[in-house]
């Protein structure tokens, strides 16, 4: 069924990274612009054998062109763990048209960075500014393009600036923070009079700032650090670490954008590389005042020569953004007067009231004002003190942006201590859930407090196991076992809930068939090598990453509360298994009635009661008569069957409470419960040979079913017999009648 609206896919490592934190929602803001839908499946790096990762590629095979229109994949991330099969596993995907992020792939359209500017720009401020001369390099795995390039920019620099080359301080990492620590202690086993490290991206450089703190040397005073990629967790340690700026949040819109050109059969720039730009901090030696005249010092400008809709496509007020375009005008005007700088803060704090800057406004102010020094500095031949004037203007202008920056950093970073505390909140009340409806129910009543607008949980109609290396084998069958939207749990019931799992999701409740377009991600549920479904979460643009912190959550919680209801169905199966044997070991397979043992048990039991309690009963035999002569003549068939019709007229006669026993062959037995009197014994038998004549007059088999009985009384005050002796009694009135009813047919017959 084709959509109306184009549905884009991504091949995302997972939401809370570092990186990716800052990209998806770059393409958010993109899809929100252009209209189209987002989809983002978080999979991890494939064939990665690190604490289950690998598991979570499931969620790079739940979908088909029925819902997904194109793919942008994560290149540059997804490739880090095994890059020589990263081809093999991006073609799986050929079929769709392909964007990739940071790593080229074959002829795929590539979204890139422009590595080599902003680390130049980097190493040469540690060489000509901070003095130093030893400088290391720890790289990102081998074949991984962007720490390549990264590293030609190190060497270029060194070039550039007449310092050798030293291979003993170059250094192999994998861009997490362990390896950063291992570096460290790498190089200085190699050299102890090294001044500055570069790491090829932030994660490195915050673990080499760990193990140097560890090891009591100074950073910077002994060794300056840099990284790269301006994760937020680097301006916010002690000391904040130097790094190189990439604008991820435009590259998941450039990405975007450039995949929806494709899929409406255009052709976008045949190759994008976004520039970086270097961010002087504490950790290279970088004092305020020196961090603002780095790109006049260098004439780097960091960005290129921003759109005149810059501010339009911002999610500025209009207000806003009108006032912003006059204060700019004003300063190019007459960059002296710090009143338009005063103008330009009360108009961001009002800004700041709304919540409205984003990561990209933030990116896009920083982008106009650099361009505006540089413009008021092509215009003006400045004296020296004009100078710092407009240093001291343009100075409180970054600090105005820095600070709405950290504003911003502190009300996500509360907004994630918030949901932490709600997270543990239920996590503690989930652990009660016994079954699936307990377990919707609590997590209904934290869907509130986790910031979650919606949420799907699908579980497949077989679960499966999974182990490194081998073949994805999705079920192709889903169920929808929990919808929350609109602040409530929808109720599923008499809805089609079954569908199959390359749809995602039913059609009827399919975000896609409301108006307006979606975002959201697909996460796999998973227990060990166990998979068992998957969960969709809407995405709240500008939200902090917790949704993966919740998929751990429901994973975890439904896979126990699937176990418990596994084992109370197995419980539930062992008791009905035990019940069946049980009734098996007293049931007779012919007749249904009791057997021997079945009756005997019981007989005995309530014997035992009545000669305790007092009270009464009848035992009777009860004798198929003719049982040979129908098996000699119609055959042994015949005869199972007339056992049968006498076991049925025996129930017929008989009260449901009293008990029927089959003793073996043609005889039966029977407790009659506080039966005393010989009366009714006696009217029960005339009923039981009318119900015989009137079966023999309606048979058309081609003889008779006659019964013959027994019987003896029990009256736990006047009579002391056995329960033998009565079985005894009966079975010789027994043999009595059945004479007495062949004396009588022998007479009618002379």
């Amino acid at each position: 069924m084709a959509l109306k609206r184009i549905t884009v896919g991504v091949l995302i490592n997972q939401l809370d990274g570092g990186y990716q934190r800052l990209l998806w929602p770059g393409m958010i803001e993109a899809a929100r612009k252009l209209d189209v839908n987002l989809v983002l499946f978080a999979g991890r790096i494939p064939q990665l054998d690190w604490e289950s990762s690998f598991q979570h590629e499931a969620a790079y095979h739940l979908f088909d062109h029925r819902r997904i229109d194109g793919l942008i994949v994560l290149s540059g991330a997804l490739s880090m763990g095994n890059p020589e099969h990263f081809p093999a596993f991006i073609d799986q995907f050929k079929s769709f048209p392909i964007v990739t992020i940071s790593q080229r792939v074959g002829s795929y359209h590539m979204v890139g960075l422009d590595n080599q500017s902003g680390v130049i720009t980097a190493v040469e401020y540690l060489i000509q500014v901070q003095k130093r001369k030893r400088i290391a390099f720890v790289k990102g795995p081998k074949g991984f393009v962007d720490s390549e390039e990264r590293y030609e920019a190190y060497l270029t620099a060194l070039s550039r600036n007449r310092l050798a080359f030293d291979p003993e301080l170059v250094v192999y990492g994998d861009f997490s923070q362990l390896s950063g620590e291992r570096a460290v202690d790498e190089l200085l086993k190699r050299s102890r009079n090294l001044d500055a490290i570069y790491c090829a991206n932030d994660e490195m450089a915050m673990g080499v700032l760990r193990r140097l703190q560890s090891l009591k040397i100074k950073v910077p005073g002994e060794i300056a650090l840099i990284g790269f990629d301006n994760i937020v967790e680097c301006q916010l340690i002690s000391p904040p670490i130097a790094t190189v700026a990439q604008p991820t949040f435009i590259s998941g819109e450039k990405s975007v954008e450039d995949l929806v050109t494709i899929i409406n059969g255009q052709e976008p720039e045949t190759s994008r590389k976004i520039p970086t730009e270097f961010l002087p901090r504490q950790s290279c030696g970088s004092l305020p005042r020196a961090a603002e005249n780095i790109f006049e010092k260098y004439n780097v400008s960091g960005a290129e020569k921003p759109d005149e809709d810059l501010l339009d496509n911002s999610d500025f007020s209009k207000e806003s953004i009108n006032e912003f375009k006059d204060i700019y005008q004003k300063i190019v005007i007459d960059p002296l007067n710090s009143n338009y700088y005063l103008d330009f803060s009360s108009v961001l704090e009002r800004e700041l009231n709304f919540l409205n800057i984003t990561i990209r406004d933030i990116e896009t102010l920083n982008i106009i004002l650099t361009d505006l020094r540089n413009e008021v500095e092509d215009k003006y031949q400045p004296s020296v003190e004009d100078t710092k004037t407009i240093e001291r203007n343009f100075n409180a202008l970054r600090t105005l942006i820095g600070d709405s920056s950290t504003i911003k950093q502190n009300i996500e970073t509360f907004e994630y201590a918030r949901t932490i505390y709600h997270l543990r909140a239920a996590m503690s009340e989930l652990s009660n859930a016994k079954d699936l409806e307990s377990f919707t129910e609590i997590l209904t009543r934290h869907m509130d407090n986790l910031l979650l607008e919606e949420c799907w949980i699908c579980t497949y109609n077989k679960p499966f196991s999974h182990r490194i290396g081998e073949t994805w084998d999705v079920p192709k069958r889903s169920e929808l076992i929990y919808a929350y939207s609109n602040d409530a749990r929808l109720n599923l019931t008499n809805k089609d809930t079954y569908f199959d799992t390359s749809l995602l999701l039913p059609e009827w409740i399919y975000p896609g068939s409301k108006e307006g377009c979606f975002s959201t991600v697909v996460m796999p549920l998973f227990f060990t090598e166990l998979h068992f479904g998957y969960v969709i979460f809407t995405l709240k643009r500008g939200s902090d990453s917790k949704y993966e912190s919740v998929r751990e959550l429901i994973s975890g919680v439904l896979w126990r509360v699937k176990l418990n209801m596994d084992l109370e169905r197995s419980r539930e199966q062992l008791q009905d298994s035990n019940t069946r044997l049980n009734m098996l070991a007293v049931t007779d397979e012919l007749t249904g009635l009791k057997n021997r043992r079945g009756f005997m048990t019981f007989a005995d039991l309530h014997y035992t009661y009545c000669s305790r309690m007092g009270g009464g009963f009848a035992i009777a035999y009860a004798d198929l008569d003719g049982l040979k002569k129908i098996n000699d003549t119609h055959g042994h068939d015949s005869g199972d069957e007339a056992i049968r019709h006498a076991a049925t007229i025996l129930k017929s006669t008989f009260r449901e409470i009293d008990v029927i026993g089959r003793q073996g062959g043609d005889e039966f037995t029977l407790l009659l419960i506080e039966v005393t009197s010989e009366d009714i014994i006696q009217k029960t038998i005339d009923r039981l040979n009318k119900n015989l004549a009137k079966f023999n007059d309606k048979s058309d088999l081609p003889y008779n079913v006659e019964i013959s009985i027994g019987y003896s009384l029990y009256n736990s005050e006047k009579h002391r017999k056995t329960l033998d002796e009565l079985l005894l009694e009966a079975d010789e009135h027994l043999y009595e009648n059945k004479k007495a009813r062949k004396d009588k047919a022998a007479k009618e017959s002379q």
